[in-house]
């Protein structure tokens, strides 16, 4: 039996084998970079995760403006419920980059 890892920060579940997002028994609908975006985010919680590192870990190959990367924050704190002024899962940290603040666990399940 496999064994697979989920990050769950109340009252959502990143399942990382399957890339999806679950609030509660709901799945969400998230685009692939915008999935990637909130798993690199949550990897690293409690840290400052600067904009250029988080351009060089999803957007490998060419230039990508940093407009792009703050519409796919945009598209994630909406669908989280989140506000910028008043963080409950992403902080923005002025003009330096983003933090993932909200308390996580990782849970193991057998497949």
């Amino acid at each position: 039996m496999a064994e697979e890892r989920d990050l769950t920060f109340p009252p959502f579940r990143l399942e990382l084998a399957n890339e999806r997002l679950w609030r509660g028994s709901e799945p969400l609908s998230l685009r692939p970079k915008a999935f990637r975006l909130l798993r690199y985010l949550a990897e690293h919680p409690e840290r400052l995760v600067t904009q250029e590192e988080l351009l060089k870990a999803l957007w490998q190959h060419g230039y990508v403006s940093d407009g792009l990367l703050r519409g796919y924050i945009r598209q994630l704190r909406k669908l989280l419920g989140d506000d910028a002024k008043h963080p409950r899962f992403i902080e923005t940290t002025g003009g330096r980059g983003y933090r993932f603040i909200a308390l996580l666990t990782f849970n193991r399940r057998m497949k």
